[in-house]
């Protein structure tokens, strides 16, 4: 048997053991998470995180998924560049730090790359391309590849419609809205990814969904939000189809 003063010696032992291993233990842990801390860079090119002293030609570069696509469509350039247009863009990149977002814009309108709403995102590096559109150069793409795989695009139609879009519809009221609506069906389908308009706020990841079209408080869809990551899809080649056979500019929201 031990002696009340031997059990009170191991005691104390054992509780110094127990302090020196929580001190060294806890040392390590802050030492290890600050040395992470100031080993995380901002990579310039897409905002893409990684460790100082890391490759960025990993091995398994390869295998790993592209980085998401966005369009937005920018009618009057950044002239009018607004708050929530700006969260709008800012909100993709908090739900994918990485993708890339294609700004189309108005070839016809200005586009400030100092706009002060603009910069900011411009100057940390985000993967942000600032492209002028032209919606009878993406129709005539999309007829071409039509021709080649579903054949729902009709090449006449495109065509006598691509010669119209000077002299008659251009002029039109509503041509502005309808050459982004026709612009946003011909890009998803001749490149993919997804479309946004620039007043919609990404809440969380999308990755879950594809292959779709938003839909609206009434019994209708709409084309605000467009999801196709894959080029070539069929049911965009009938829609960009449906816009040519139906078209009346004169009347909003007809077209999309």
């Amino acid at each position: 048997k031990m002696g009340g003063g031997e059990r009170h010696r191991r005691r104390w032992l054992l509780a110094v053991y127990i302090a020196v291993g929580i001190l060294v233990s806890s040392a390590w842990y802050f030492t290890r998470d600050a040395a992470g801390l100031e080993g995380e860079i901002q990579n310039p090119k897409g905002g893409m995180r990684h460790h100082i002293g890391e490759s960025l030609d990993h091995t398994n570069a390869a295998a790993a998924p592209p980085s998401p696509l966005f369009h937005q469509v920018l009618t009057t350039g950044t002239a009018y560049l607004s708050t929530i247009n700006v969260r709008s863009i800012e909100s993709l990149f908090f739900v994918y730090p990485n993708c890339r977002v294609h700004l189309h814009y108005n070839k016809k309108a200005e586009v400030d790359r100092d706009h002060p709403r603009l910069k900011p995102l411009l100057d940390a590096g985000y993967n942000i391309s600032l492209l002028p559109y032209d919606p009878a150069k993406q129709l005539r793409t999309a007829a071409k590849l039509s021709t080649r795989t579903d054949g729902l695009v009709n090449s006449t139609l495109a065509k006598n419609y691509i010669g119209l879009i000077k002299p008659k519809y251009s002029k039109e009221k509503f041509w502005y809205s309808n050459e982004a609506n026709l612009l946003r069906l011909c890009l998803l389908y001749v490149v993919g990814g997804t479309y946004m308009d620039t007043d919609v706020i990404l809440a969380r990841s999308i990755d879950s969904i594809d292959n779709v079209v938003a839909g609206s408080k009434s019994k209708s869809i709409h084309c605000a939000v467009l999801r196709f990551t894959e080029p070539g899809n069929t049911y965009l080649a009938a829609t960009i189809q449906n816009f040519m056979l139906h078209y009346n500019g004169e009347k909003w929201g007809n077209n999309g």
